[in-house]
């Protein structure tokens, strides 16, 4: 399929063929049939990407100081890595189209196929020919609504959010500065509340076009007669609420503001503009402010009284079904998508006069260059690499931010595995990954990787809730697996997934390792060299992990939360270091802060692990650090950087000032060679079942505020 690209990194915009997206389960697969261009927000995205490092630098200074804290924390070559793999992430643009369904995901219950829909959402409703959105980004059209009037539902979803957040109702003066595509719509929206609109733009055409939507809008050019209108239209009061939907560098539409809107009022901020408050002003009014997000809450997880995405975006299409609103006045060119870059080309030109700009998708016109768009093997037209006779032919299913900026990188300077596929379902981010590590081939499904049998080994680096289903897949095809952690989410995954891998013979059972990478760092290994075997240890884990983000997938309750999904990795270590099992696991949380947990595991071997997790903490603190005690000696892991062993005749240790080691090199190495069963230190205990009905067993602890015995949950599994 056609698609608009934009390469943040480089710059580069172009309009790339790619693989139809994948859906997952509470997707939605539209034929797109109109998309709406945002002129400001679009070209915005254009010119920063098209800055230098420096430019975007001194345009995002916020970005630059996390850079910092994390190499301080992680070193200058992972940083460098991640920094690397989020500029290199290719983006679709686009946010805001309208079409018809062509499938649906298995959970989705409010629409069925060929529905006329209007979506939103970045990364989701983008330009291009199909497009995968979730089901609560996505409105039925309403039938007298075409698909270029329902094309602008985000933007339509964009004003509303702005005028709710106004608390704009029947009656009320509110003004607007900035009569660009958002203003337009947002004047409009404001007349159908039966409110008294007063707007300013400096480009007398737009007000103009103002007047002719809103007849008995009130106008000008100028801030200065701008001021004088409020007090006439208010008997001197002030507007209740203003909106700003300007997109500039100035500070002088929140200083107009501040100085227009009434005792008490509400300034929102929906443009991209300066925002250096003036406290006094602000002050002496105790004005509310607040800057609008997009199109409303579109977390179907997050419980809030506030209009969501859908109900936003539902109430525009009203407003256009019922005609107090009208955006096809709005449209001043009209492209298809194999001509999008001309569209570009004209909103880039600095005297350019577009508002909106629509997109079409005419079937025959818009595929008659690419006929296939099935989510089939692409292969890779550029140089071969060339691999030893004996490397394994290697699968790898996902490619987000950890496999770019971490786990790839290490995969490709290992000559043991052939690149033979990879696999996502964003196809403009799965062609630059292909390009990138020299993949032989690509594919949005991941099933064309499992069921192809040259395949030998299937690498998992997707999203936590699609891990057991995957492992269970590629078991089933007799591949070997390697899965980054969590293997499951809960007991009846984990055991079909043993249950499973148990049913194989002995000789021929696949290999099934999970990613708890940090066993196999150098500081780790240099650490237990320097203890005393057959002793019992005492262990202190403190994990300053970060702040829980709500709109983070990872911190979502369905993939599995910190516990599951984290703090694995150091019950991993714990085995590692006592080599032996978890006997009983006892944990509460700390206060109500959900995040911070304090554990305390009993090892087989009869060593003590306490680990203490804590989102409250500080990222510019280390993230991670280990005490071992034992016979006299004490040995630290300093966030993976820095290595002491201390005892009563000594102290040594090695470090690593460039970069962290977690272990990612040398786990693969191992993963080879416990596939080719060669060279494999049959004395280290690794159980990924312990470790996962650990983690169970934790969070039951925590509800419960009971030890927990493992037997009791290895029991379950049977």
């Amino acid at each position: 399929m056609k698609a608009v690209q934009q390469e943040y990194k480089t710059g580069q915009l172009a309009l790339v063929t790619i693989d139809k997206p994948t859906m997952k389960s509470n997707e939605i697969l539209v034929k797109n049939e109109a998309s709406v261009v945002s002129v400001g927000t679009e070209k915005t995205m254009i010119d920063l990407a098209r800055r230098s490092l420096i430019g975007k630098a001194t345009h995002r200074p916020d970005l630059v100081r996390r850079v910092f804290n994390n190499i301080k924390t992680e070193g200058i070559a992972e940083t460098y890595r991640q920094v690397n793999a989020r500029l290199e992430n290719p983006i679709l643009l686009g946010y805001s189209s309208s079409g018809i369904i062509e499938d649906i995901g298995n959970a989705v219950t409010g629409f069925k196929l060929g529905d006329r829909v209007a979506c939103t959402g970045s990364g989701f409703a983008s330009h291009s020919e199909y497009v995968s959105v979730p089901e609560h980004m996505c409105a039925l059209l309403p039938s007298g609504v075409s698909f270029n009037s329902g094309a602008f539902c985000a933007l339509g979803g964009i004003a509303l959010e702005s005028i709710k957040m106004a608390k704009a109702e029947n009656g009320n003066t509110i003004g607007v500065i900035g009569i660009g595509l958002i203003g337009l719509i947002t004047i409009q929206l404001l007349s159908s509340y039966k409110c008294k609109v007063i707007a300013i733009d400096l480009d007398p055409d737009k007000l103009l076009l103002a007047k002719s939507l809103v007849p008995d809008i009130i106008t000008t050019t100028r801030y200065d007669d701008f001021q004088n209108l409020v007090q006439s239209h208010t008997q001197g009061e002030g507007l209740d609420s203003i909106i700003i939907t300007a997109s500039t560098n100035s500070n002088e539409p929140i200083e107009a503001s501040a100085l227009a809107v009434k005792l008490r009022g509400k300034v929102i901020s929906t443009g991209l503009t300066g925002l250096n408050i003036p406290r006094q002003l602000f002050y002496e009014k105790e004005l509310q402010f607040a800057v609008s997000k997009a199109w409303g809450d579109d977390n179907p997880y997050q419980n809030t009284a506030h209009p969501t995405a859908y109900e936003n975006i539902n109430e525009f299409l009203e407003c256009l079904d019922s005609k107090q609103c009208d955006v096809e006045q709005l449209i001043t060119a009209n492209y298809n998508i194999n001509d999008s870059l001309k569209a570009y080309k004209e909103i880039l030109s600095p005297r350019h006069n577009h508002i909106g700009i629509v997109l079409n998708y005419d079937s025959q016109e818009a595929s008659k260059k690419h006929s296939n768009n099935t989510a089939t093997l692409q292969p890779n037209q550029s140089k071969p690499s060339v691999f030893d006779s004996s490397a394994l032919s290697t699968g790898v299913i996902g490619a987000g931010l950890y496999a770019n900026g971490t786990f790839l990188p290490a995969l490709k300077k290992n000559s043991s595995f052939r690149l033979s596929s990879i696999c996502t379902p964003n196809g403009a981010r799965l062609r630059h990954m292909q390009k990138k590590y020299n993949f032989e081939a690509s594919s949005t499904n991941h099933s064309e990787i499992i069921q192809n049998p040259k395949i030998e080994l299937a690498i998992i680096l997707t999203r936590h809730d699609s891990h057991a289903y995957l492992v269970q897949e590629c078991l089933r095809a007799k591949k070997h697996v390697f899965v980054e952690k969590p293997l499951a989410l809960n007991l009846e995954e984990l055991k079909t997934i043993n249950t499973l891998h148990e049913s194989f013979n002995e000789n021929d059972k696949p290999v099934l390792m999970v990613g708890f990478n940090r066993r196999f760092s150098k500081f780790s290994n240099w650490a237990k060299k320097q203890l005393p075997s057959n002793t019992p240890l005492t262990i202190n884990m403190i994990v300053n992990a970060g702040n829980l983000n709500p709109n983070s997938w990872a911190d979502q309750t369905s993939q599995g939360g910190r516990i599951i999904g984290e703090i694995c990795h150091f019950i991993d270590l714990a085995q590692f270091f006592t080599d032996s099992l978890v006997s009983s696991a006892f944990a509460y949380q700390v206060g109500s802060c959900t995040g911070d947990y304090v554990i305390n595991l009993q090892m087989t071997s009869g060593s003590i692990i306490n680990i203490t997790y804590v989102t409250s903490g500080n990222r510019r603190h280390r993230r991670e650090h280990i005490e071992i005690y034992c016979g006299g000696t004490v040995v630290s892991i300093d966030n993976f950087k820095k290595a002491t062993m201390t005892s009563q005749s000594s102290t040594k240790s090695i470090s690593s000032w460039l970069s962290t080691d977690r272990g990612h090199r040398n786990q693969l190495t191992y993963l080879y060679n416990a596939i080719t069963r060669s060279n494999i230190n049959q004395s280290t205990t690794s159980d990924p079942i312990n470790t996962t009905l650990t983690s169970f067993a934790i969070e039951t602890s925590i509800l419960t505020g009971e030890n927990q015995m493992l037997s009791s949950f290895e029991k379950l599994l049977k």
